[in-house]
Parts: structure tokens; C-alpha cells; sequence
């Protein structure tokens, strides 16, 4: 079909113009060719047959063996629009957006085939109308709104009150992967409220109270699936699990197609994610419109995991700056060294040097140090604390780096100031001076894999190998790690080296930033990952963490197996059969995808060492929980089990 023309009143062209022929092969159409930009690819813009018939021109039939080409010259850089030779026709090739391109100035180019070399011109002029609706928008957000939220509505009015208006859950499936997350608003006590509430994008009545919005990320499956959504929630009588589950079926379409019954081909071009309901695209940068194949100079910044992945505090996060269609030269970045960006929010925590009475070194590296001191607190009494810093003299982008790293886990694991019972407890720090410091307390039985190395010298004498005691510990880990889970904090280094043991016995998670440095150990290999050395405990890591840098909580329990194995062996370094002491990264990979994996510690009992197995299974989703851990562990506690354990000759 020929879209209609309107009557184009433009000065210039009524001066230029004494009639429709400029010159003998130029002509320039003086009406607007309109255009909806939700006009289907293929589309007849118009026939210059008929354009040029009207100036006057005739054509040669092509029976008679006179042919012609119709080709775009100018005007048209992305490509939206074509030629068809066989009825000299302008079409449309390209989808359109009304927003990139709101009009075109065509210069389009018939060319006699013959070999007579009689080229014609003609300029048309273009008008894209915007079309409510189009294109369409991804959104993997889901909206609902009403004056009650079904049966639960008193609940979740409790729960929005205790939320100052706006409570959040995060939604899992059954192989607790994060799926995404519900959002619930009480518009009557949330003023502040998101801008996709106020969009268009769903309809609101005037009288509804609440707005439910359910993101999820993609989730195909052949099958019934369900999906849970949860949060732990603090209100007036304590802290209650708030919890959906939802069951449903759904079956993406194949590649390439979309909609409810997959019946629609997606446009989606250059990597592009195309909606499985509405075909929407997702572009990637450097690229716009509604099938994503118009480049776009920009300039971006992409994050590494994207905000579809769980990502947890001490996740490694690359930002890689990109500037696609722009001819750059070159690129560079500052690294700032100041801490005022994570000093701000410490005030709560700052502590007055005059308090600190330092004593001697208990650790010194290349770039940090650790000196034990006594701190006098607001009680009036003393504490022993480790004061870690960095050295004055080397303060380098990695050192700034983790000290930042430790001091944001701590004060987020010490919110509410208690901490937890298994993490070292965090004092205070000094940021108002130089050095900073970190004040953490000081454990008075050092590390665990020391304390582990006297417990082996005591069992050589006694035969006692107190393999409850050292369970106790794992125990404590366990617990340790789930509070980590709970807050997404991943410590990437959990081994025996970095936990403490109290002067009540009582083992707490420690070193979340220095201490690859601080306490230099042949567990650590010097490795280059993304152009810079990193110092890396390549025996307590998992698959996933050598192979692509990826920390997670599971990750977390695969080093945790490590450690419950130290702890069976009495304190013994990791070494696996058939490789070096110290393997680089080639070749631990290679060992653990050999399956290859630490042996059974003498001694150990076979319940034990299945706890240890479990943790080193190659997909994260299918190792125990910490939870899961801490319960494993706590049903072998002596207060609960004892005779239960001798029984079984542990």
C-alpha cells in the first residue's frame, strides 16, 4: 500500500520550487510522505512510477528491455528504508522509532540499466508519527494495585506500617537461585515514591491503598514451577518469617519467537534480549531503536555481575568503561585514595586515639600491620584490642582497597552494634588521624589453625584427640557464616588462618580484608588476575572462584570444607594427590575437574568427612546452606550426643 502525503508548506521548498522538477534529472517531491512508525517492515513508502508520471517523465516498459534500480544515496545512514526494482518502489526495511528519527530527507537514485547512463534523483521528505504504546517497553516488572491485598491485607498493613510504607522481599526458586523480588506500597504512608508508581505503565484507581510490583528475572520451564518470596520481618512482637509461595506453569517460546502463543518473530538484533510476552528488546550498548540496530554513540559504564545476579558485600565487581561508535583514543581512570566515602557514614564508630594504649606488632606485611593495644570504652574499663592499618609508606590502590573492604563488612555485620557471637566483634576506628585504624578484639588463643597444631601436640602425649571440641568449632563457623549468608557478605577467604578462638573457647570468623597481606603464609600463591597481583588462597577456593573470580556464599562453603577438613587433621595444610604443594590456578583446575579432591584426614570419621564431600560438589546449588551446616554440626555437639558418638567410636 502508499502511505498518504500531505501538502508540505515549507518556505524553503516553495522558493527553491517552480513546480516538483529542479532540474533535468533532480526532483523533489513538495509534499511530507507521512509515516507511523509501527509500520510493518516491507511496507510500500511509495511508487516512483507513479511520482515521476506526474512530473511528466515517461518509462520505457520493461518488455521493451529498458530496466531500472532504485537506490537510497542520502538521507538514510541506518539503513530504514530500501528500494524494490522490480515496480520502483521506496519501502520500508528497517523498523522505525519515532523517538530516534523523527524525520527523513531522502535522496533516492533511478538508475537505467540499459547502459544509457540516464540516472534520475528524486528528494522526498519523510515524517515519522509517534504511535501511543510503541515500541514497546521492557519491564520485567509486574504491577498490581488495589484498596486490600486479599485475605493477608491486615498482615501486610502491619508489615507496611513497621516498613515506614514500603516493604521488600527477595524471591528464590526451589534451587535457591535469586529470581527476583516483590515490592509492596502503602501509597497512604509512603510519600516518597518510586517513579515507575507515577508511570504509565499500569493504571491506578484514585481509591486504591496499596501497589504490589513483582520483578522477576527470566524463568523458563517445561513443568510446574513455583517460586517462593520471603523476608525476615521485625515487627511489634519480634521478628516474623513474612513469606509467599507461588506455583505456575510457564513455557518459553523457542528462540526468536515471542508471545502468548509464540507466534511472533522477534526484531531484536546485535545481542539483544527480545521479551517473551511483548517482543520488546533489550538493547546492549551502543545501540537504540525498536530492534536495536541503529548505532549509538555513548559512553557506558557495565558492571560485572549484572544487577540480575545476587551480588554480596566483598563480591568482586569490575566496572569496564565502554564507548561503542565513538573513535576513541585513549582511556583512563583515577583510582581515589581517599576514605571519606566510606568514612562519612562512620561517626558512630570513630574512637579517639588518646583512648588507644598500643603495645607490640602481632603482624607485619608488605602493606599493613596489626599491633596489639588496650582501649579504654565509655564504661570506664579496658579492652584488649588488634589495631590493623595500613603502613603510611604503601598505600597503594589494593591496600585502600581492602582496609575499605573490612571496615564496610564489619560496621555492616555491627548495625545494631552487637554483632554476632561467632564474627569477631568490631571496637571502633580511627579515621581522623594517620594512620587509621581498625579495632577489632584481640582473640588471646590466636588463630584456630595454631590452636588446632597445639591440640595435635596434646593428642600425641594423651591420645585424646577432643575431635568434639574441635566439631565445636566448626560448629561456630557454621553459625558464623550464616549471619554472613544472612547479610550478603562473602568473606572469599574462610581457612583456619583467619579464625580466632577466644579465651572462652568460642571460634569467630575473622580477617576480612589484610590478612593476606598482614600474615603472609605459603597458603597464599601470587597471581595476576585482570592485570593485577593478587595474593590468592588457592587451595581453600572453589571451581567457580578459580575459574572466573565468581565469590558467593557458596563459594564461602566450599572454603568451609577445606576448613572442616583442617580442623579433622589437626591444623594440616591441604595438599592433593597427584599435585604440588603449591599448584597455580592451571593446576588446581585441572585437579578439581579430575574430580580430584583432599583425602580423608586420619582419624576422621566417615560421617565427618561425607559433611566435608558435600561442601566440594562442582555446582554451588547443590552444597549444604550454612544453615544446613551449623545443623550438621550442632547434632554433634557432647552436650547433645556424647553417648551417641562414642557409640559410633568417634
Amino acid at each position: 500500500m502508499a502511505l498518504r502525503a500531505t501538502f508540505c508548506a515549507t518556505l524553503l521548498l516553495a522558493v527553491l520550487l517552480d513546480g516538483r522538477q529542479v532540474s533535468e534529472n533532480l526532483f523533489v517531491w513538495d509534499e511530507n510522505i507521512e509515516i507511523p512508525e509501527d509500520v510493518s517492515v516491507g511496507s510500500t513508502l511509495v511508487w516512483l512510477r507513479d511520482l515521476l508520471a506526474a512530473s511528466g517523465v515517461s518509462f520505457i516498459e520493461i518488455d521493451n528491455g529498458t530496466f531500472w534500480s532504485v537506490n537510497i544515496t542520502a538521507g538514510d545512514a541506518s539503513g530504514r528504508f530500501g528500494g524494490r526494482d522490480e515496480d520502483l518502489a521506496v519501502i520500508v526495511a528497517a523498523p522505525l522509532d519515532y523517538k530516534l528519527h523523527p524525520w527523513y530527507n531522502l535522496t533516492v537514485k533511478l538508475t537505467n540499466t540499459a547502459g544509457n547512463n540516464n540516472d534520475l534523483h528524486v528528494t522526498l521528505v519523510i515524517v515519522v508519527l509517534d504511535v501511543s504504546g510503541y515500541p514497546p517497553f521492557y519491564n520485567k516488572r509486574f504491577v498490581v494495585s488495589g484498596t486490600e491485598i486479599g485475605s493477608d491485607g491486615g498482615f501486610v498493613s502491619q508489615l507496611l506500617k513497621e516498613q515506614q510504607g514500603m516493604g521488600e522481599v527477595n524471591c528464590r526458586d526451589h534451587e535457591w537461585k535469586n529470581k527476583g523480588k516483590i515490592t509492596a506500597l502503602d501509597i497512604s504512608l509512603n510519600d516518597d515514591l518510586p517513579q515507575w508508581v507515577h508511570s504509565d505503565q499500569f493504571q491506578r484507581q484514585e481509591t486504591d491503598r496499596y501497589v504490589v510490583a513483582v520483578e522477576l528475572n527470566e524463568i523458563w520451564s517445561t513443568s510446574s514451577y513455583w517460586i517462593r518470596c520471603g523476608a525476615n520481618v521485625t515487627l511489634v512482637g519480634g521478628i516474623v518469617l513474612f513469606e509467599w509461595t507461588f506455583q505456575y506453569n510457564i513455557t518459553g517460546c523457542p528462540e526468536g519467537r515471542y508471545g502468548v502463543y509464540c507466534d511472533k518473530d522477534c526484531v531484536c538484533e546485535n545481542g539483544a534480549r527480545c521479551h517473551g510476552y511483548n517482543g520488546a528488546c533489550e538493547c546492549r550498548p551502543g545501540w537504540r531503536g525498536r530492534a536495536c540496530d541503529v548505532p549509538w554513540p555513548e559512553v557506558v559504564i557495565v558492571e560485572t555481575p549484572s544487577d540480575s545476579v545476587t551480588t554480596y558485600i566483598g563480591t568482586n565487581l569490575t566496572l569496564t568503561c565502554l564507548a561503542p561508535h565513538i573513535n576513541v583514543a585513549n582511556m583512563t581512570h583515577t583510582d581515589d585514595l581517599e576514605l571519606t566515602s566510606v568514612i562519612e557514614p562512620l561517626s558512630a564508630w570513630e574512637v579517639d586515639k588518646e583512648d588507644i594504649r598500643f603495645e607490640h606488632m602481632i603482624g607485619e606485611g608488605e602493606f599493613g600491620h596489626v599491633v596489639r593495644g588496650r582501649l579504654r570504652v565509655p564504661e570506664g574499663y579496658q579492652v584488649l584490642v588488634a589495631a590493623k592499618s595500613i603502613r603510611p609508606d604503601r598505600m597503594t590502590a589494593s591496600a585502600v582497597r581492602d582496609f575499605r573492604r573490612e571496615m564496610t563488612i564489619l560496621t555492616r555485620i555491627h548495625e545494631d552494634k552487637e554483632g554476632h557471637p561467632n564474627v569477631v566483634k568490631l571496637y571502633g576506628v580511627v579515621t581522623k588521624s594517620e594512620p587509621q585504624y581498625i579495632l577489632v578484639e584481640y582473640a588471646s588463643n590466636e588463630e584456630l589453625r595454631r590452636y588446632l597444631w597445639s591440640l595435635r601436640e596434646q593428642y600425641k602425649i594423651t591420645g585424646n584427640s577432643k575431635l568434639l571440641d574441635r566439631l565445636g568449632f566448626a560448629a561456630d563457623v557454621a553459625s558464623g557464616l550464616s549471619q554472613l549468608a544472612r547479610l550478603k557478605i562473602v568473606h572469599r577467604d574462610i581457612a583456619a588462618r583467619n579464625v580466632v578462638i577466644s579465651d572462652r573457647k568460642v571460634a569467630k570468623i575473622a580477617d576480612f580484608g589484610l590478612s593476606r597481606d598482614v600474615y603472609v603464609s605459603s597458603a597464599y600463591e601470587r597471581t595476576n588476575q585482570g592485570g593485577e597481583e593478587e595474593l590468592l588462597p588457592l587451595k581453600w577456593m572453589a571451581v567457580e572462584s578459580l575459574r572466573d573470580g565468581v565469590y558467593t556464599c557458596e563459594s564461602d562453603v566450599w572454603s568451609y570444607g577445606v576448613l572442616l577438613w583442617e580442623i579433622a587433621s589437626f591444623g594440616e595444610e591441604p595438599r592433593y594427590a597427584g599435585g604440588p604443594m603449591h599448584p597455580d590456578v592451571c593446576t588446581m583446575l585441572e585437579l578439581l575437574k579430575k574430580g580430584v579432591r583432599l583425602q580423608q584426614p586420619e582419624h576422621c570419621p566417615m560421617s565427618v568427612y561425607r559433611i566435608i564431600r558435600s561442601c566440594w560438589i562442582v555446582d554451588p546449588m547443590k552444597r549444604p546452606t550454612p544453615d544446613e551446616l551449623f545443623r550438621k554440626k550442632d547434632l554433634m555437639r557432647p552436650q547433645r550426643h556424647a553417648a551417641q558418638l562414642v557409640n559410633h567410636n568417634i
